[in-house]
């Protein structure tokens, strides 16, 4: 990824070179950890995250709100292919629950003259 460093939009989108209270106390728990072997492996990859997710939250009320109105997907069923999509979408829907049915009548329909049949070959 080339890096431009002299476009500031660029570097305010990334938020590039700031930090935040909450990550700088991160930051210093980092340095200053107490722990040692596995359990300081395990809480440095705990803060990492931490400091991850700090980042990558929106900064203010604006972009979060702006984040929310966004769709998530472009092209969702709703909007694809309009109503005989829509129709097409709730034929595929059943169909497990068709096949379920017509599989279990003709089960019991094979089931129910095996029945007959051994019965049959009895009385005679």
């Amino acid at each position: 990824m080339y890096l431009e460093t002299d476009n500031i939009s660029f570097l305010n989108y990334f938020r590039i070179g700031q930090t935040t209270p909450e990550m700088q106390i991160i930051l210093h728990q980092i340095v200053n950890c107490p722990f040692h072997g596995l359990i300081k492996d395990i809480y440095l990859q705990a803060k990492c995250l931490e400091l991850m997710a700090l980042k990558l939250e929106p900064d203010t009320a604006g972009e979060r709100e702006l984040m929310r109105s966004r769709p998530q997907f472009f092209c969702t069923s709703a909007t694809f292919g309009g109503l005989p999509t829509r129709i097409l979408y709730v034929f595929v829907g059943l169909a497990p629950l068709i096949l379920f049915i017509t599989g279990f009548v003709m089960w019991k329909h094979r089931y129910r003259t095996k029945e007959k049949n051994k019965i049959s070959y009895r009385i005679y």
